[in-house]
């Protein structure tokens, strides 16, 4: 009964809240961020929302003192509801800090038919400058990445040369909105890891992250073979000349699970950030820096004054496409009324950012006859060429129909925006709604008991691997497990017993056994290399010297002729577990 009753208050409550937001017309303005912390060289999105008013805003930008606008934007929709005209618009600022320390963005002052209304503030915090001083404006070149914090023998300083990762940049000079492409590698001696979790540094800069390559190749790097991985890879554009330094990222890496994780760092890159040349610079030039093409799709036929026209244009290209936000528009307003209507992306983050970003915009023609369509533009700098470029729409002359009593009508931006239109009544169709048949509650039936059980299998599977990967477990875990010698005599006696085998067999239970006296692995090591570090360990001499003579023996008969001799093997067995026994663990 108490379920019939609020589910009837619940549809109650749905059915008369439909109308009233339909109806409602009241203006509301609103302002928000998108971050509150951020660095003196970071960009920061401002937007103001304003919903049910029908006519322009004004606004006082005073109230942006503080900081420095890179760029605005105004985006506006229109939608028809119920025989209810509704409009909202989005003016975005895209500032940057001029000051540190803690900033209150005071209240935005708009002006719309004649009354004031006012945002709440917003405070954020500014950090201090990541990046040093800027340097001497210079053009571009082709020159070798920068890799500072490298020692002389090209590892960052403070890593082994058996395992170290290396950033590098594209290249190390771009202009204020060029894209550069950050990657970190990681070198490694050995075939497999068990864990990496990687730390991107603070870039300082806008930052958009790539798909990196996810193959492993071999590469020669100062004279020694490493697999090589990317482990990250991003696009960053910087709005802000001079030289920034980017710091170091950092890993922590787990070779496997008996040698615990180790903590590494890249080396520091440095880049010189140039301003944009100011000769032929357009007046509105949006900031846009790359390589792009401009598409325009609009339906010509049958056109009919008063009637919108919906123009489709794409701009698609190699860049922060973001950066443009709306479109330059030459037209006459007497002629035709443009609003845009929305913006749609389609981009890709492989290699770079790559993709396109759809403008769509509604023409009104305001008389009829011969026309000319309104030219749209926008201009960017190509850094290959060094120049800016002006791409516009083709210029079409079209025939407008006389439309006699429009349906529709448009008046002035300055006057109330009438809208009257002819339709016929609808008879809305509301179907009866039977809820006399309650559902069986959610925590009787079989699914819920199973979601609870599957819920529970997965705590107890993160608890444990939280466990397991603590110090504390792993201590535990050794203190229990057979020290590494017992470990391998076990290995080589268990091997003696049975009929197929052969001596690559006592190799690798040697090595493994090795691998744990020194802390690294040895496979692959050269033999000079084992024996000098075996001594560093402070181990018999004699005891080393039958290692060296065992190791050589096995070399050779794991190729000779006679390799499947039986008392051949039994012998190097027992001659490894002399040895193992004598070296102290």
């Amino acid at each position: 009964m108490i379920g019939n009753i609020i589910s009837l208050f619940f549809l109650f409550f749905l059915t008369l809240s439909i109308p009233l937001s339909a109806n409602a017309s009241d203006i509301s303005v609103t302002a928000s961020v998108t971050k509150t912390k951020l660095s003196i060289n970071d960009i920061l999105e401002y937007k103001i929302t304003i919903s049910g008013a029908k006519t322009q805003p004004t606004i006082n930008e005073s109230f942006l003192n503080d900081f420095s606008i890179i760029n605005r934007s105004t985006q506006q929709s229109y939608q028809l509801i119920n025989n209810n005209f509704f409009s909202s618009q989005i003016k975005s600022f895209q500032l940057r800090p001029n000051i540190e320390g803690t900033i209150i963005i005071p209240s935005a002052k708009l002006t719309i038919d004649g009354k004031t209304f006012e945002t709440d503030p917003i405070t954020i915090t500014v950090s201090a400058n990541t990046s040093p001083s800027s340097t001497p404006n210079a053009s571009p070149s082709k020159m070798p990445i920068s890799k500072q914090g490298v020692s002389s023998s090209g590892i960052p300083q403070g890593s082994s040369k058996d395992l170290f990762i290396l950033a590098v940049l594209d290249k190390n000079q771009a202009y204020v909105g060029e894209e550069i492409i950050y990657s970190v590698r990681l070198y490694r001696r050995f075939s497999a890891i068990d864990q990496l979790l990687y730390q991107e540094p603070k870039f300082g800069m806008l930052s958009e992250q790539l798909e990196r390559d996810q193959k492993t190749y071999t590469q020669t790097y100062k004279g020694i073979r490493y697999y090589v991985q990317e482990i990250d890879r991003r696009s960053l554009f910087s709005y802000e000349s001079g030289s920034i330094a980017i710091p170091p990222a950092s890993a922590e890496v787990q070779i496997n699970f008996f040698y615990g994780s180790q903590i590494i760092q890249s080396n520091e890159i440095s880049i010189n950030i140039i301003p944009l040349p100011e000769t032929n610079k357009p007046s509105d030039f949006s900031g846009l820096v790359g390589d792009y093409g401009l598409d325009v799709d609009v339906n010509t036929k049958a056109l009919v004054e008063n009637k919108p026209i919906a123009i489709r244009l794409s701009v698609g290209g190699s860049g922060n496409l973001k950066q443009l936000s709306t479109l330059s528009i030459s037209t006459d307003s007497d002629i035709f009324k443009v609003y845009q209507s929305s913006i749609n992306d389609l981009i890709t983050y492989v290699n770079s950012v790559k993709g396109i970003r759809h403008f769509e915009y509604i023409m009104v023609p305001k008389v009829d006859g011969s026309l000319s369509l309104p030219v749209f533009s926008f201009s960017y700098f190509d850094p290959k060429t060094k120049q800016y470029n002006v791409l516009s729409s083709p210029s079409q002359t079209v025939s407008i129909i006389d439309a006699g009593e429009s349906e529709i009508q448009f008046a002035n931006n300055d006057s109330q925006n009438l809208i009257t239109e002819l339709r016929q009544d609808l008879r809305y169709i509301k179907e009866s709604i039977d809820i006399s048949k309650q559902a069986t509650p959610f925590f009787k039936q079989v699914f819920s008991l199973f979601l609870i059980a599957l819920n529970i299998g997965l705590l107890a599977t993160t608890i444990f691997s939280f466990i397991a990967k603590s110090s504390l477990f792993r201590n535990i875990i050794q203190r229990f497990s057979l020290k590494p010698s017992k470990q391998a005599v076990n290995a080589i006696e268990q091997i003696k017993s049975t009929s197929d085998w052969s001596i690559n067999d006592v190799q690798h239970h040697i090595f493994r056994f090795l691998s744990s006296i020194l802390n690294r692995p040895v496979q692959g090591l050269p033999l000079s290399e084992i024996i000098e570090e075996l001594t560093q360990q402070n181990i018999d001499t004699s005891t080393i010297t039958d290692l060296e003579s065992l190791l050589d023996q096995c070399s050779f008969l794991a190729y000779s002729p006679d390799s499947s001799n039986v008392e051949s093997k039994i012998d190097i067995c027992d001659k490894a577990i002399d040895i193992i026994k004598r070296i102290k663990t």
